[in-house]
């Protein structure tokens, strides 16, 4: 049976050395072995003695386990790294070229050719390329047709977009281009494209209200994006209000804006007069339809903001001198930032043009050229479809209708003959008799249908053939 360690066999026993990791020492009594190096990797043997565990009361050893110390070799191979600079000199005892400062010298003579290279261009060539931009371009590219059905494709909006996108980017590009167009010509450059745009885009309605401060690169902003400036829950918010100058959605714009009833508190009127804090601030009208009252109503909106500042300078104000400089309404906008007003009068002059070409006049009573004139403000697809030259020719007609063409007249006059004769034979009590001989509950949508439909006309209108003499 083999012998097994005691507890005096384990008091006699020495302690065991401790040794640390050595890369060079393989030992406290054996010889340092010589290592040998390559050129492709070098190996080294560490020598590392365990010191055997804690023996406790119970543990079943042999006692030659008990007098020699365990030691285990480990032999790790080291790559060696590729030669660089002065330490792979001395291990290889070659010279190698130090190539990390050519390759830095070499950078930064391209990085020197390169600034001399970039060389700014004039301010007048970036100028000439923002009118490029902007400038007119044929009506085929405005307009393609459709493979399918053959009708005519508006793409004005799509194309004036663009533009307005492009100045942006232009803009963005580096501090030069900044200050290009942020400069009175590439204020010049941004108001023509926001013309050309307020032709196709409905959200412009109501652009000469806006704040006479306001550039026209911050109306064409609202123009290029969506979504609520001050909230996220609306992404799709288009149209801003442009007599505050912002675009919010409905409930930010409630935040922000204080209603005609509570400036009329004793809140608000304790250091001024209701006149005194609304004369001359922007302010705008929204009518509505009250469920409670069955009834229509009118509501006065202002910039809470802009109040607030009024009452804080009437508050501080001394002299009844001060408090009128305070309140004076303010300055006349010019002619250039009236937008709306320009446009009205170019298409009032381009539909009289149209009109003398034909012989006819601009009548007071025509309801289609009041609303061409003022640009169908509730209706895009209106404004898209009724031209100059289109509203000229419906007025043409109806001139023909109500003037030269006798059926027509006929047709309305037996209308008036057959209802007056059913009046006559039934009285009051046998309903609208209008509607039974026309099929509308007015004469005059029933005129109005009878016109719209119409399709005889003559090649040649009546009043521009000369008499024969």
């Amino acid at each position: 049976m083999a012998p097994t360690a005691t507890r005096t066999s384990l008091r006699k026993r020495k302690p065991v050395e401790r040794l640390t990791m050595d890369v060079d020492d393989d030992g406290p009594k054996r010889k340092k072995k010589k290592t040998t190096t390559t050129k492709a990797a070098k190996t080294k043997a560490v020598t590392v003695k365990v010191e055997p565990r804690a023996m406790k009361t119970s543990d079943d050893v042999p006692s030659t386990t008990a007098k020699k110390t365990k030691t285990t070799k480990i032999k790790v191979e080291l790559a060696k790294a590729p030669p660089s600079g002065k330490s792979s000199a001395k291990s290889s005892h070659k010279k190698v070229p130090n190539t990390t400062a050519k390759t830095t010298k070499a950078k930064t003579k391209t990085t020197k050719k390169m600034d001399n290279s970039s060389v700014e261009l004039p301010d007048e060539v970036w100028g000439a390329i923002a009118q490029f931009v902007c400038e007119d371009v044929d009506e085929d590219k405005l307009y393609s047709t459709n493979r399918k059905s053959g009708e005519k494709v508006d793409k004005r909006k799509v194309v004036y977009k663009r533009r307005l996108d492009t100045l942006f980017a232009m803009r963005g590009t580096n501090k030069q281009l900044c200050r290009v167009m942020s400069s009175d010509f590439g204020e010049e450059i941004f108001q023509l494209a926001f013309e050309n745009f307020c032709e196709v885009s409905d959200a412009t309605h109501g652009i000469d209200a806006a704040p006479p401060t306001m550039l026209w690169r911050h109306k064409a902003f609202f123009l290029t994006g969506l979504g609520c400036q001050t909230c996220d829950a609306h992404p799709t918010t288009r149209k801003p209000t442009w007599v505050f100058g912002v675009r919010m959605c409905k409930d930010c714009l409630q935040k922000h804006t204080v209603i005609h009833q509570e400036l009329q508190d004793e809140s608000w009127t304790k250091w001024a007069t209701y006149e005194e804090l609304t004369k001359g601030l922007p302010h705008d009208e929204v009518q509505g339809w009250s469920k409670f009252f069955r009834s229509a109503y009118t509501m006065i909106r202002y910039w809470r903001q802009s109040v607030k500042n009024r009452k804080a300078l009437l508050r501080h104000a001394k002299t009844p001198s001060e408090r009128e400089r305070i309140c004076a309404p303010p300055a006349l906008k010019q002619d250039k930032q009236l937008l709306e007003k320009k446009a009205r009068e170019k298409r009032k002059e381009a539909l009289k043009a149209e009109l003398d070409l034909i012989g006819c006049e601009l009548r007071a009573d025509s309801k289609l050229s009041e609303l061409f004139i003022e640009g169908f403000p509730k209706s895009l697809r209106e404004r898209k479809k009724w031209t100059a030259k289109k509203v000229a020719e419906r007025m043409a007609q109806m001139k023909y209708l109500h003037e030269y063409c006798r059926e027509f007249k006929a047709t309305i006059q037996g209308w008036r003959r057959e209802i007056n004769d059913m009046f006559d034979h039934y009285g009051h009590g046998y309903g609208n008799y209008t509607y039974e001989v026309t099929g509308f509950y007015s004469l005059g949508a029933a005129v109005r249908d009878l016109a719209d439909t119409w399709t005889r006309f003559p090649k040649q209108w009546p009043w521009l053939v000369q008499p024969a003499t």
